[in-house]
């Protein structure tokens, strides 16, 4: 017998950003590194998203909020996170990766870059 039940299929989310350029002559091919990142979030768990330059190296989202440590179990309604260390190497192939997956939810209503650029000799 079961009184309250959640059932679903399991799911992963995954978002890559097109190519990044800065604002310079031949933005596109200039070595680049992203180097943080600040999200606003709907209806989002607390460890709902994961972030980086490449799905192969992600962080979770940081379970410290303005120096207190927030329940494993947070389920934000709308937040907006400041901006947060992106681990990511110098490349001229810059990307954002975000990924969600379940049973945790994610709504990623906005993502603020930032961006180092490697100025040619």
């Amino acid at each position: 017998s079961v009184t309250n039940a959640c059932v679903g299929l399991s799911y992963t989310a995954r978002f890559k950003s097109a190519k990044l350029a800065h604002l310079s002559p031949s933005p596109l091919t200039q070595r680049k590194r992203l180097d943080h990142v600040a999200l606003v979030l709907n209806d989002t768990h607390c460890q709902g998203v994961q972030f980086g330059q490449s799905f192969d190296t992600m962080d979770s989202l940081p379970l410290n909020e303005k120096g207190f440590n927030i329940d494993d179990d947070t389920i934000w309604s709308e937040t907006e996170l400041p901006s947060i260390e992106l681990p990511g190497e110098w490349d001229t192939d810059a990307r954002l990766c975000l990924k969600a997956q379940s049973p945790r939810p994610a709504t990623i209503a906005a993502a603020v870059i930032g961006m180092t650029v490697h100025e040619k000799a």
